[in-house]
């Protein structure tokens, strides 16, 4: 029986911290080929990954925010670096 949207959602999650098992990570894999929503959806997560870890390097220019998975204009890349960075600021102790 393949699992729902829903627990999909959940282990893709999980999956970004690191936690699934070996039958969480098959279940997954198998729901993500046959479900094209979701696979869409874990392409997603995993840009979202990438865009958080190098908004957290402040040497990161924004052309490297895009890349071929992703219609991602330069400017609007850096938008968003700048609007995670100003984000990151806000949430520092003592800002």
């Amino acid at each position: 029986m393949m699992i729902s949207c829903k627990k999909a959602a959940e282990l893709m999650s999980g999956k970004l911290d690191g936690g699934l098992n070996g039958w969480q990570r098959f279940t997954l894999k198998v729901h993500l080929s046959l479900c094209s929503a979701c696979g869409l959806v874990s392409k997603q997560f995993a840009w979202l990954q990438r865009m958080a870890e190098l908004a957290d390097d402040e040497s990161a220019a924004a052309p490297r925010l895009v890349d071929e998975n992703c219609d991602l204009s330069p400017q609007a890349a850096e938008r968003i670096k700048r609007l995670m960075q100003d984000q990151r600021s806000s949430a520092s102790p003592g800002a």
